[in-house]
């Protein structure tokens, strides 16, 4: 019980792709009304999100954790470069956003702008976002609590909401910015078991570099986020805290590339490894 509820907290950070494809003939990805400076910056009007935008991920299996090169260290070229192009396809998935009207997350909460699917294996699991852009380029994309289709059976249902919205995306964001947060959640519902908890959060922003994505296409501006949880549950098998740590690749125009989770904060054993795929 207390690994899959942690699955859910640290899976929230969506990071949503924005792209329906990459063009086969290479290029940057055909963001609708999405314009950018490409300076390193990572700006709220730059992360565009709107209902009907589809994205493919796929990942490794559940059982199979692999290694990776999260550094991406250039020594020559004193730059980074990830490589994305190649990896695990083991279980794949189309995020798609949703019109929160459609979902239970507008049952659960009166502001939220959108809903997603938080996990590759587990689309009916839906994330509720609220956005929010100013004309300086400031803003941010938080979580405010995540929940289970309405199709889906009592035994295997998820409701829980968190006291405050939590800050995944602060903008504008670069290289050198931090946040930390702290919340909690109460009468909450995990695959069907009644629980509470609370989680901290702690953000940075800690490198900007190239990426290779599959197609044959290379990418610059792309945003390491480095996100360390904490999370202690109320009601848990064994130890009631555990520790999560998560590397996210975000691109102006285009949102998520890939994430790399681990229980390990070196990342030498990487549990998950998700990738953008066309």
């Amino acid at each position: 019980m207390g690994k899959r509820i942690a699955a859910l907290a640290f899976a929230a950070l969506t990071g949503m792709g924005c792209g329906p494809s990459v063009p086969a003939d290479g290029g940057d990805p055909p963001i609708p009304e999405c314009a950018a400076e490409f300076d390193g910056v990572l700006e709220a009007g730059e992360l565009p999100l709107a209902a009907g935008l589809e994205v493919r991920y796929t990942r490794n299996a559940t059982d199979a954790p692999l290694t990776f090169e999260v550094e991406g260290l250039d020594a020559a070229a004193d730059e980074r470069s990830w490589d994305f192009a190649d990896g695990p396809t083991e279980v794949g998935a189309t995020f798609g956003i949703l019109d929160p009207a459609g979902t239970p997350c507008a049952d659960l909460f009166e502001d939220v702008s959108y809903a997603a699917p938080i996990l590759v294996e587990t689309p009916e699991l839906l994330g509720c976002f609220r956005r929010t852009v100013a004309d300086d380029g400031s803003g941010e994309l938080s979580v405010l609590g995540m929940v289970t289709a309405d199709d889906v059976a009592p035994a295997a249902a998820t409701r829980l909401a968190y006291d405050e919205p939590l800050v995944l995306h602060r903008f504008p964001m670069r290289v050198g910015d931090s946040w930390e947060q702290t919340v909690h959640y109460r009468s909450a519902v995990a695959y069907g078991v009644p629980n509470q908890g609370l989680e901290t959060y702690r953000f940075q922003v800690d490198a900007l570099g190239s990426a290779a994505i599959p197609g044959g296409i290379q990418i610059d501006d792309v945003l390491r986020l480095r996100v360390d949880i904490e999370q202690t549950l109320a009601l848990a098998v064994g130890d009631p805290t555990r520790s999560i740590h998560q590397l996210l690749w975000v691109r102006p125009c285009f949102g998520e590339i890939a994430r790399a989770v681990s229980t390990d904060p070196d990342f030498e054993s990487i549990d998950e490894l998700r990738r953008y795929y066309p």
